[in-house]
């Protein structure tokens, strides 16, 4: 079988080569150039002050609206870019909830004092601390009105030395109160304010 014999052109495949890289050229810099355009665009839109702010406030903030109505316009004011707002909006939040964080352990540290002392007291404390403890929650019980509990609860008050004594002497009046009433037929059983009043103030009936 005999050879096929192919002519070159040298010419042509110079003129076809140049051709080709400088459509691959062309295309490649119109790309760079229309990445480029989109990035300054980009850019310019970030650092320019918006209109209006969109921030986002982080989960569990304690921040209220008035408070980001606040930071819009003193960024506002600052001439912030959208990027820079949320980041002031950011700071404040991590600083407030730092600082309500630090609040609640202190005030739980504060709690838990209160307790601690109510168990080492000479006469609430020790064995006896849970039967004053029980007693008093029988006079809130009997006595107390839901908004009572709720303050009593909400306030950390219901492990105060001086409020468990309190209760707990009142509790103490009640229990023998009932004890005498249960022993003697002709006793006329006291009414809550009798039980509370003709004891704490020193008073008794004739």
């Amino acid at each position: 079988m005999k050879g096929v014999y192919v002519e070159l052109d040298p010419e042509k495949i110079r003129r076809e080569t140049e051709e080709r890289l400088r459509k691959e050229f062309a295309e490649k810099a119109a790309a760079e150039r229309a990445a480029l355009e989109k990035s300054l665009a980009e850019k310019a839109a970030a650092e320019a002050v918006p209109e209006r702010y969109d921030l986002k406030l982080p989960e569990g903030t304690l921040l209220q609206t008035a408070d980001v109505d606040r930071l819009k316009a003193e960024a506002k004011a600052l001439g912030l870019t959208q990027a820079e707002a949320q980041e002031y909006l950011d700071t404040h939040h991590k600083a407030i909830s730092s600082f309500h964080e630090a609040q609640v352990k202190q005030v739980d540290e504060i709690h838990a004092g209160w307790r601690k002392d109510a168990e080492a007291d000479k006469e609430i404390g020790g064995e006896a601390f849970k039967g004053n403890v029980e007693l008093g929650k029988r006079v809130v019980e009997r006595f107390g009105t839901p908004e009572f509990k709720r303050v009593l609860t909400a306030s950390g008050l219901g492990n105060h030395p001086e409020v468990i004594r309190v209760f707990a002497r009142i509790g103490k009046i009640m229990s023998e109160d009932q004890f005498v009433h249960a022993s003697t037929q002709t006793t006329k059983p006291k009414t809550d304010g009798e039980i509370l009043y003709n004891h704490t103030t020193g008073t008794q009936k004739e």
